[in-house]
């Protein structure tokens, strides 16, 4: 009987460590699915953001175009308004 018992608490501990390891697998296996999840809605998030962007090089492109062609006509503009100035200031003294 002796015997017997010894190798039934044999059995057990065994039972015992193979019911802890899979505890410890299901966490870990939660966790990674929680990773997986999380990683996903991280990628989804970035391509929204890299796609809103993608709208935001044209608009940018375009004001880069503008500024440029304001910044040829500047040396004109400042020199018409000095004239100008320069007019008008004798006349209001």
């Amino acid at each position: 009987l002796r015997t017997k018992q010894a190798e039934l608490k044999e059995v057990m501990d065994k039972l015992a460590a193979l019911d802890a390891d899979l505890r410890d697998k299901k966490t870990r296996k939660e966790k990674l699915e929680f990773d997986v999840h999380m990683c996903t809605v991280k990628l989804d998030r970035a391509e929204k953001l890299i796609k809103g962007l993608g709208g935001e090089k044209a608009r940018w492109t375009g004001a880069a175009n503008s500024l440029g062609e304001q910044y040829v006509q500047l040396t004109g503009d400042v020199l018409l308004a000095a004239g100008q100035i320069a007019y008008l200031g004798p006349f209001t003294a």
